[in-house]
């Protein structure tokens, strides 16, 4: 499914599972009262005072996009400068076949 939206005051198009994907990856679990269970426990990753290895927050992501429908194809890290970057490649999920919770 296409989505249509405004960037930079232009109209453009992409794929309504990309936006869903963005919108799960940015949203904090539990913080939307119509949807609590849509987003990712940021607060736990993002705590200083907690260690926790790029590798999991890699499981814990992939994880949570397929609980959501999102079927996470391929991810990419991209490692900069103090920082690292997560490129996700993601499809909707087939969901025929599948009972009903």
């Amino acid at each position: 499914m296409i989505d249509v939206y405004i960037e930079n005051g232009n109209f453009n198009a992409g794929d309504t599972i990309v936006f869903k994907a963005k919108n799960i990856l940015e949203t904090q679990e539990g913080s939307l009262s119509y949807a609590p269970e849509l987003g990712i426990d940021l607060k736990r990753f993002l705590d200083p005072d907690v260690k926790i290895q790029n590798r999991t927050f890699e499981a814990y992501s992939i994880q949570k996009l397929g609980e959501q429908g999102v079927n996470p194809i391929e991810l990419i890290v991209n490692k900069e400068t103090f920082r690292q970057v997560f490129d996700y490649t993601v499809a909707e999920a087939d969901k025929e076949g599948f009972i009903a919770k």
